[in-house]
């Protein structure tokens, strides 16, 4: 796909090769698509607001009741890591120049640029009260932020190959980490000590989550499959059943009340575990390639996805049924402001 018209790619590069240029784009009349896959997406825990960002320089914000963009930032592509405040104030984004942007989601304004990975980012978390972040990346380090000042507090170094995947406890005790040289590791959060160091399966760990009440953990990966994690021990839990699909497994969470597990593969379907026994409750089929993202909306009756076929869709977890699909932007940028 071409970019919008009044806006290419050749006017865009020099600019975004200066690490320190800040843009914000706002909507004009012309349709498009998303012009790559969706890489990332996260979802406001009211489950109002969605962000996703991928492999062009496009990062949209978007309203679900609607299935509307709000508004789209332009950044060095790609990006690897969204995430958005529990308000849904505010995005982070991680991308391939190792800076990681704090943004202003209802005015676009850009709060803080914080650089300090050596490599691209690719998973980024906020702290509850959004006044810090956790961030991976592909120099094997796993880094806690000072969203206030924009200062870099603590560094957890230690995976060999990039650190894939970040998450913080519910209680901002321990930091839980995943990473391309298979291992699950958990760490205390003011200290930076490790704690403990697990195999986490055959192949890289990409994604690993806490449950709401931190007392289980995932972990998922090239192995095809999600792993249970008792989060204090990091001992692992067996089921009578494995949750397992057919290729790598991208993305696993849980849902708000612990009752179910999501996962998304590259068999380009996501579903849907009952983590009690491993069991399949349902299959969501509808992506034609990988399911690189996805996440739970809102009390966890619904779920977004995202792939490499560079649609979002929108799905009834109860059902299985695909409610919409968010596959297009229904302007194109007219107008870009730099500071």
């Amino acid at each position: 796909m071409p970019p919008p018209r009044g806006l290419s790619l050749e006017v865009l590069a020099p600019l975004l090769r200066t690490r320190r240029t800040r843009l914000f784009a706002v909507f004009g009349s012309y349709d498009w698509k998303v012009a790559s896959m969706v890489a990332s997406l996260a979802v406001s825990e009211s489950g109002r607001v969605a962000i996703s960002g991928g492999m062009d320089p496009w990062v949209t914000v978007w309203d679900l009741p609607g299935g509307a963009p709000i508004r789209t930032f332009v950044l060095p592509p790609s990006t690897h890591s969204v995430a958005i405040s529990r308000d849904g104030k505010l995005g982070l984004t991680g991308t391939d120049d190792g800076v990681l942007r704090l943004w202003d989601l209802a005015t676009g304004r850009l709060i803080h640029e914080l650089g300090g990975h050596a490599s691209w980012i690719l998973s980024v978390v906020f702290s509850r009260d959004s006044k810090r972040a956790l961030s991976a990346g592909g120099d094997g380090s796993v880094r806690l932020w000072d969203l206030t000042t924009g200062r870099e507090l603590r560094s957890f170094p230690g995976h060999e190959g990039w650190a894939i995947s970040a998450a913080l406890s519910p209680d901002e005790r321990e930091v839980l980490s995943g990473g391309q040289d298979g291992t699950v590791r958990s760490w205390e959060l003011e200290t930076g000590r490790l704690r403990i160091e697990r195999p986490g399966g055959d192949g890289s760990v990409d994604c690993v989550r806490y449950s709401a009440d931190g007392r289980r953990a995932l972990s998922a990966g090239a192995g095809g499959s999600a792993r249970l994690w008792d989060a204090s021990s990091l001992e692992p839990l067996v089921l009578p059943a494995a949750m397992r699909h057919s290729a790598e497994v991208q993305v696993a969470a849980f849902s708000p009340d612990g009752t179910r597990v999501l996962t998304a593969s590259r068999d380009a379907t996501l579903k849907l575990w009952d983590p009690a026994s491993g069991r399949e409750v349902r299959t969501l089929s509808g992506h034609r390639s990988w399911v690189m993202a996805a996440a739970f909306v809102g009390d966890g009756k619904r779920a977004l996805s995202g792939g490499n076929d560079q649609t979002l869709r929108l799905w009834d977890a109860e059902s299985g049924k695909e409610l919409s699909r968010l596959s297009g932007h229904e302007g194109c940028v007219t107008a870009v402001a730099l500071s």
